[in-house]
């Protein structure tokens, strides 16, 4: 955290047998100035700090019958897929892997792409209204499309918010 993101959010606490890894401060990760950008998960050397798995949580949404399950695929997720299978690009299995989440028993399956589409143009619109107002001559529009870049602009530089762009996250539109 502190050599790849700079926040230096995580601290030792404790000494000899009962030393951990906690925030540092004794704050909650809330409190804190943490981005929950994963780097201190990728890279903790003493698997210290772990991702955590909610894959008991899905299937036991799946299998409730009161629930309505949803998935949302970003186009990434969609990249990563070709990748990992040696697909093509252009053979981007959006109908495969929406045919297979329904199997799973996902009731909807939502493609994040349009929202990406409206997210760039709502923000370029915003853009060009402020360029146009001579609001953007010291700084330029943010991108809002990120939570954690967004809590890391207001921990961090909350003069720049005034440069955070107004547009929703893909997910949200």
């Amino acid at each position: 955290c502190e050599k790849i993101q700079g926040l230096g959010v995580w601290d030792l606490a404790n000494r000899a047998t009962h030393t951990s890894v906690n925030v540092r401060g004794g704050m909650t990760i809330q409190e804190s100035d943490c981005t929950l950008c994963g780097q201190c998960i990728t890279h903790c050397p003493t698997a210290g700090l772990r991702e955590r798995d909610d894959t008991d949580k899905v299937y036991s949404a799946l299998a409730n019958p009161e629930l309505i399950p949803i998935v949302q695929i970003a186009p990434a997720v969609r990249t990563a897929l070709c990748e990992a299978y040696g697909v093509s690009p252009q053979e981007a299995p959006m109908g495969k892997l929406a045919a297979a989440l329904r199997r799973m028993g996902f009731r909807y399956v939502y493609d994040t792409c349009f929202g990406a589409d409206l997210t760039i143009m709502e923000e370029a619109n915003e853009f060009l209204e402020k360029f146009k107002n001579g609001k953007t001559k010291k700084f330029p529009l943010f991108t809002s499309c990120c939570p954690g870049w967004v809590r890391f602009l207001k921990g961090k530089f909350p003069e720049l918010t005034d440069r955070l762009s107004t547009s929703k996250s893909p997910q949200q539109m």
